[in-house]
């Protein structure tokens, strides 16, 4: 009697063509010789995939490429492999788990999903932010304020008999948790509201 090749099995007796012996499935592998079960088949690791049927080999099951994860054994098809989230990455092929996928940094972020690169992670220009890691949000504006204070030392000329009230503008750091100002202290009169 001669043995079912590797990827094959035949579980029943009298057999007497080689064609009778049956294909693993996809997903699997059989690296042995003259397997008699379906059950002698290897399911290929979390993380891999193997699209033909009758694989021989653990070497046959393809990596998720990078930017990709998938977290089942006997995966059959590429499009098992699932999209790292936007805001997330993952620049190794083969990843087996959702938490392989890493955040971007803060003040950077990336709106697509399946990033396979530290790179893919877009800096904030400047005069915008990104308070939190992970952000598949495009960065935003900082936000401005007027910081209202009396001050004695600005243009008195003005309509009224009042001290005139001064503002400071100023923006808000989100990254540093603080506000910053930005140029002098105006005469109230003298901003335009835009």
């Amino acid at each position: 009697c001669i043995d079912c090749a590797a990827g094959k099995y035949l579980n029943a007796t009298g057999s007497d063509e080689a064609s009778d012996c049956i294909d693993c499935l996809a997903g699997t592998y059989l690296d042995a010789t003259g397997s008699d079960e379906p059950s002698d088949c290897i399911a290929c690791d979390a993380g891999k995939y193997v699209e033909a049927a009758g694989s021989v080999e653990a070497g046959d099951c393809i990596d998720c490429a990078a930017g990709m994860y998938v977290m089942t054994i006997a995966s059959d098809q590429a499009s098992d492999c699932i999209d790292c989230d936007a805001g997330k990455y993952v620049d190794t092929a083969g990843s087996d788990q959702a938490g392989d996928c890493t955040d971007c940094g803060a003040s950077t972020c990336v709106g697509t999903a399946g990033s396979d690169e530290a790179s893919d992670c877009i800096d904030c220009d400047a005069g915008t932010y990104v308070a939190a890691t992970g952000s598949d949000v495009p960065c935003r504006p900082s936000w401005t304020a007027w910081h209202v204070h009396p001050v004695s030392s600005c243009n008195t000329a003005t309509r009224s008999r009042r001290r005139p009230l001064c503002i400071m503008h100023k923006y808000i750091d989100l990254q540093q948790q603080s506000w910053l100002d930005i140029g002098k202290w105006v005469s109230l009169w003298s901003v335009s509201r835009g």
